[in-house]
C-alpha cells in the first residue's frame, strides 16, 4: 500500500469514481460523505485552507481516502496551530457524520496506514475531526496507532467530545403503518392540522424537478428563512438564524441543489397555498435515507403549523417511494422527537502534538 496526497483541485476531480465506489450505496456513509458533498464545499470554502486529502492506494486502487484540508486555527485564544480538518466542515457548514473513506474489506489497515501518513507531518500541531460518527472504527484505530507508537503518544494530547446526538427513524412499507407506531397525540395532530389546512383553502406540496424551479425554490428559502428569523427576533428576542448569510454557504447550496437534482437526490418540496408559496423544505435523499435539512415559511401562517405540514408530507412521499430511514440531523428541537425515536452520535476528536503545545494544553486543562 502506498499515500499520496492530493492537493489540487485536479487531483480532486479525479478522484471522483474512486470515490463513489467507496460511498455510493454503501451504507456506513451519508450524505455528507458524498463526493458531491465535499467537491463542491471545497470549490465554495477555498479560501479557508489548503487541501491535503489522503489516498491510500493497493494494487493500483484507492482504497481510502482522508477528506483533509489543511489551515490555521486558534487555540486557548492565543495559539496559533497548523491545523488538519475534514474538507465540509468550516465557516457556517456544521455536517453530520464526517469520517475517513475506506473499503469495508480492509478497513483496519487501511486506517492504519492512513493514520500514519497523517501523522507522520511535524508541521501539523493540530489535528481536529469534528462529527466523526460513534460508530465509527477511527477513534480506537488513533488510540491504537499512539499505543504503537510511543513517540507519537509522548509528545500528543488527545481529546475527544462532546457528543452530538440527533434523531432517526426506520421507515415502514406504508404511511398508516408509520401513524400507527407513533403517539396518539402526534396523531391527532397530523388529522387536526390536514383538516384545518382543508377549511384554509387549496394546498399543493409539489417536490422541484427542472433546473428553473429548483434555483427560484432555493432562493424562495431563503427568503422564507429570513423571514421567519426576522420575525423570532422581533417577537421572542432572538438574534436570527446564521444559516443562509453567508456567501460562500449560499453558494454552496445552490450548487449543491442544482447537482442533486440532477442525479435525482433532491427533495425540496414547495407549501403551495392558492397559488401562492408559503413554504419550502429542504432535503436529500442518499444511500437510501431521506435527509430533512431546512425549513422555511412566511411567519403569518405559523397558526396552520407549516413546519409540520412540510414534515408530514415529506415523509409520506420518502415512504411511498421506498425510501428506508429519516434523519432529522443535528439541532435539538422538541418537535423532532414527534416524528423519530432512535438516536444517532458522533463526537469531536482533537489532536495536539508537540511537547510545547502539549504542556499548554496541560496547563490551560488544570486552570479549568
Amino acid at each position: 500500500m502506498r499515500i499520496e496526497i492530493i492537493n489540487t483541485d485536479s487531483g480532486f476531480d479525479s478522484l471522483r469514481d474512486s470515490w463513489e465506489r467507496l460511498t455510493d450505496n454503501t451504507p456506513n456513509y451519508g450524505i455528507f460523505n458524498s463526493f458531491d458533498c465535499n467537491r463542491l464545499w471545497w470549490k465554495h470554502h477555498q479560501h479557508l485552507g489548503e487541501l491535503s486529502i489522503f489516498v491510500a492506494i493497493e494494487n493500483e486502487q484507492v482504497i481510502g481516502i482522508a477528506p483533509l484540508y489543511r489551515h490555521t486555527s486558534r487555540r486557548f485564544g492565543f495559539l496559533t496551530l497548523n491545523t488538519l480538518s475534514f474538507i465540509g466542515r468550516g465557516a457556517s457548514t456544521t455536517p453530520d457524520d464526517l469520517d475517513l473513506i475506506v473499503d469495508a474489506s480492509n478497513a483496519t489497515h487501511t486506517l492504519k496506514a492512513l493514520c500514519q501518513a497523517v501523522f507522520a507531518d511535524p508541521d501539523i500541531k493540530r489535528i481536529h475531526l469534528r462529527d466523526v460518527p460513534l460508530t465509527s472504527k477511527t477513534p480506537d484505530i488513533i488510540t491504537s496507532f499512539l499505543a504503537d507508537n510511543p513517540g507519537h503518544k509522548k509528545s500528543s494530547t488527545v481529546r475527544s467530545g462532546p457528543t452530538q446526538t440527533r434523531l432517526y427513524e426506520d421507515l415502514p412499507a406504508d404511511w398508516q403503518t408509520y401513524l400507527s407506531a407513533q403517539s396518539r397525540n402526534f396523531r391527532k395532530q397530523v388529522k387536526r392540522r390536514n383538516n384545518r389546512l382543508q377549511r384554509t383553502g387549496t394546498a399543493r406540496f409539489p417536490l422541484c424537478k427542472t433546473p428553473d424551479e429548483i434555483a427560484a425554490t432555493f432562493d424562495a428559502l431563503v427568503e422564507l428563512h429570513h423571514s421567519r428569523w426576522d420575525s423570532k427576533s422581533q417577537t421572542d428576542d432572538h438574534t436570527g438564524s446564521e444559516s443562509f448569510t453567508e456567501s460562500s454557504y449560499l453558494s454552496f447550496h445552490r450548487d449543491l441543489t442544482d447537482t442533486l437534482g440532477q442525479k435525482d437526490r433532491l427533495w425540496l418540496q414547495r407549501f403551495e397555498l392558492d397559488g401562492q408559496l408559503i413554504g419550502v423544505e429542504y432535503a436529500f435523499s442518499y444511500n437510501n435515507r431521506l435527509y430533512l435539512f431546512q425549513t422555511g415559511f412566511l411567519p403569518e401562517y405559523n397558526h396552520l403549523a407549516p413546519g409540520h405540514l412540510m414534515m408530514s408530507q415529506l415523509i409520506e412521499k420518502a415512504i411511498t417511494a421506498g425510501i428506508k430511514e429519516i434523519d432529522l440531523l443535528k439541532g435539538d428541537y422538541e418537535y423532532k422527537q414527534s416524528y423519530a425515536g432512535k438516536r444517532r452520535e458522533s463526537l469531536d476528536i482533537e489532536i495536539l502534538r508537540g511537547p510545547l503545545v502539549k504542556t499548554i494544553s496541560r496547563v490551560f486543562t488544570n486552570r479549568t
